[in-house]
Formats: C-alpha cells, sequence, structure tokens
C-alpha cells in the first residue's frame, strides 16, 4: 500500500481525532488505561485514529479491526523515573508496523534535551525507513529540558524541523495564541496536530480546540482528556471532542 492510501486511514476530509494510548512504558498501568478493552470500546465510535505501542496493538488486534479506523504503532519510549526520561529511544521498527498492519508509525523527539541529537538522528533513521516502506510519520516533537525556551516561537520552529527532517504529520503543544497556531500551520507544510495533556476543564478544553481547528490546525491527539474521564462519562466526552474538530464534516 502507497504512503498517500495509508495516510487517507488517518484523516477525514483533512482532519482528524487521535487517540494515544502509548503512555504505559512512561507511566505504567494509569487508571484509564489498566482495562484498555473497556477503554476502546467506549471511544472508537468517535475516533479516527488509535496511537499505540506495539505490545498493545498485537493484544487488542480483533478490537482495533472492528471499524474502519487508522492505526498508528508509536515506535520511541522512555520511563519516566529513569535518570533521563526526556531521552527518547527507538523501540520497534517500522518493518514491525507493516507487519502488523499498522497505518502509520511515531515517534517522540524532544528538543532542549541533552541528548536531542541523538533523537533527531533516530528521526531521520526512521523517516527513511517510512520512505522505503511507504507508510506515514507522525512526530511528537516537544520543547522538554533543563532551561529550555518554551516560547511559542519555537513551537513554529519545532513544526517546521518535523517537516523538513520528513514526517508527514507533526504533533506540537498547544499554544493560547491564535496567531501562532496559524504560523504553525502554515509554516510547518504538513498536517499539524495538537496535544491534549493533562486534564483541563472540559469546557476550557473544548473552546481549546475549536481555536485550534478554526487556525487551520488538523486535529487533536487526546489522551489523557479522554482516558482519565470516569468510565460512564467517556463515550460522551469523546463524542464532544470529535464534533467539535468535525463540525462541518
Amino acid at each position: 500500500m502507497s504512503k498517500e492510501k495509508r495516510l487517507k486511514r488517518l484523516f477525514m476530509n483533512n482532519r482528524t481525532v487521535m487517540f494515544p494510548i502509548d503512555h504505559g512504558i512512561t507511566l505504567g498501568p494509569v487508571e484509564g488505561l489498566i482495562d484498555i478493552e473497556e477503554t476502546l470500546n467506549e471511544v472508537l465510535e468517535y475516533v479516527d485514529v488509535v496511537i499505540a505501542n506495539k505490545g498493545v496493538i498485537t493484544k487488542y488486534e480483533e478490537i482495533l479491526s472492528k471499524r474502519e479506523l487508522g492505526l498508528i504503532m508509536h515506535i520511541s519510549g522512555s520511563i519516566n523515573f529513569s535518570p533521563n526520561s526526556n531521552y527518547k529511544i527507538q523501540t520497534a521498527t517500522v518493518e514491525e508496523a507493516v507487519a502488523l498492519g499498522c497505518d502509520g508509525v511515531s515517534i517522540h523527539v524532544n528538543i532542549g534535551d541533552i541528548k536531542d541529537a541523538e533523537m533527531l538522528k533516530i528521526f531521520s533513521a526512521v523517516s527513511t525507513e517510512c520512505t522505503k516502506y511507504g507508510m506515514p510519520l507522525l512526530c511528537m516533537i516537544y520543547q522538554r529540558g533543563k532551561n529550555v525556551d518554551t516560547s511559542d516561537l519555537n513551537i513554529k520552529h519545532m513544526a517546521r524541523v518535523a517537516f523538513e527532517l520528513g514526517a508527514d504529520i507533526v504533533k506540537v503543544q498547544y499554544t493560547d495564541d491564535e496567531q501562532f497556531l496559524r504560523d504553525i500551520a502554515n509554516g510547518a507544510q504538513i498536517p499539524v496536530v495538537i496535544a491534549g495533556g493533562d486534564i483541563d476543564d472540559n469546557a476550557e478544553f473544548n473552546k481549546k480546540i475549536a481555536k485550534a481547528i478554526n487556525a487551520g490546525i488538523s486535529g487533536v491527539a487526546v489522551g489523557r482528556n479522554l482516558f482519565n474521564t470516569p468510565i460512564d462519562k467517556m463515550k460522551e466526552r469523546a463524542k464532544d471532542i470529535y464534533s467539535i474538530v468535525h463540525f462541518d464534516n
């Protein structure tokens, strides 16, 4: 399958709601991801893409294939209590993702960490493999490290780095400045999705999503703001987010 065909599975009319559940390597069995099947059953109707590590994809292959859903395998990671938790190493290969029938792979790069050059090297090598196998590449690129500059200007710069090194989609931290959101989208030259991050007030988070979409951002990657929701409210929360992203689709 070509990269173009796989990319079409990740977007609906150029927008996407991604559901990352790759947190287990970093954080362990957190609430909402202990019973992964229960969580997936609640949210899959209202997401376009699931992002997960290879063990989860293998274990839950049947449920992940129940509907026309994009599937991205996350292939980098670190553990939060390790001495350098910002240093993300490669944990799987593009070839493994192809074998598991995935529609793309994702990697995580932290700019500002002492090891950021090593992470950029991993990024470059993965990009080359993605070209070889026709696999879309999502780069999650954040400003993290001692005394790192977290200005909006650097978010725009990092999104451009992802494009220049061969990513097909870039995930960045949210900024509340709508003009900067627009600048990020325009400067990246590839689809941009914003990270959900920690739990916010639902109404405020909804406003953030709407502002981002209005500014030309292609979608959201919402993990903790979904799976940390009480199970009896999770489906409705997913529906709300989906309707904001796809409001005119």
